[in-house]
């Protein structure tokens, strides 16, 4: 069987790390240190809608809307992007392949495959429960695979220190399969939008810069072919798990295919996991959550998709099958480290 994760921010937000755009965003408006008048500006009129750019993306190609010239909408995504860059860079500096953190995975190699199996096992107990009588999924040989929505290093490292070639529960993990698809903070960052009507479309369409604007533009412009290997992997799943990811609408491409994909076959099934801070006793909650998520889902799905049929396809879940490399993390001295930074910075 194949199963594939697509992770979202939540992952690194799961580890402690400040990466939401609302973090980012407290940092960048302090910085003024290199602005030109453009930037300012910029800056200027983000404070007055703050709350809107808890999606920057969408946010950013709205914002291009307001601008009467390439050059601004330019300058204001370069300073944007490059500056992201640095900041995730400083929440992801103590993941970095140094001497000591390559001390630490020697002497918690153990504890970490412990963790991952038993997350893994953890995903086997919520999909016998979601889906008992569809899928004989302790008796089938399963592979796992990736694709990671995030620019940091953290779903990568992890993967890198563990081997999941069991044969004790037929496990196959191919470490291999592990995209990240709008690249990581090494490579030049794909940060955009959906299509040409989420910006000015009378500056931009049809010029160099819709290449960079466009995410899937982008993409066929770098040429790496990592969407389609993501399609290929969407394609060949039975079962798709959303983790830590928004229903955006910067990732309609996705939310679509996927759509298209539960629509082909009624043996193909998504599991989404929410997080929410619970509030009663009561299953209410969850249960409009679970609504919201299907609806939200269903919006992106094209007309030839049978709605109500693939909705019986998504599945809910409010458990945190990442929960154990949480609390592992944080008890290690790289995590310890990172505080102590966040600390120094706060101070000065």
């Amino acid at each position: 069987m194949n199963i594939t994760f697509l992770i979202g921010n939540g992952f690194d937000l799961n580890l402690g790390l400040k990466t939401k755009y609302t973090d980012f965003l407290e940092h960048y408006l302090k910085d003024d240190k290199n602005d030109n008048d453009t930037i300012k500006q910029f800056k200027k009129d983000i404070e007055k809608n703050l709350s809107t750019w808890a999606d920057a993306e969408l946010a950013f190609g709205k914002y291009t809307k307001t601008l009467n010239s390439k050059e601004d909408c330019v300058t204001c995504w370069k300073d944007f992007v490059n500056n992201l860059n640095e900041y995730l860079k400083g929440e992801n500096i103590y993941l970095e392949t140094d001497e000591e953190l390559k001390n630490f995975y020697n002497r918690n190699s153990l504890t970490i495959k412990n963790d991952f199996d038993k997350i893994f096992a953890n995903f086997s107990s919520i999909f016998n429960k979601k889906l008992a009588n569809m899928y004989p999924f302790k008796d089938s040989i399963n592979f796992y695979k990736f694709i990671n929505f995030n620019y940091t290093k953290t779903l990568d490292i992890f993967l890198k220190n563990y081997d999941g070639k069991t044969n004790g529960n037929y496990r196959i993990f191919d470490l291999n399969n592990n995209i990240q698809i709008h690249n990581s903070l090494d490579e030049h960052l794909i940060f955009g939008v959906n299509n040409i009507d989420q910006v000015n479309k009378e500056l931009l369409e049809n010029t160099i810069y819709e290449k960079f604007f466009i995410k899937h533009l982008n993409n066929d412009y770098l040429g790496d072919l990592k969407y389609e290997t993501a399609l290929d992997f969407i394609k060949n799943s039975n079962v798709l798990f959303v983790y830590g990811m928004s229903l955006g609408a910067t990732d309609k491409f996705w939310w679509t295919e996927i759509c298209n994909w539960l629509n082909s076959s009624t043996d193909r099934h998504l599991i989404f996991y929410i997080y929410y801070e619970k509030k009663d006793h009561t299953k209410l909650e969850f249960t409009e959550k679970e609504y919201e998520i299907e609806n939200k889902l269903l919006d992106f799905a094209d007309d030839t998709v049978d709605k109500e049929k693939i909705r019986k396809q998504i599945h809910c879940i409010e458990y945190n099958i990442f929960q154990n490399i949480k609390d592992m993390f944080k008890k290690s001295d790289v995590y310890i480290e990172h505080i102590d930074i966040d600390n120094i910075i706060e101070e000065d």
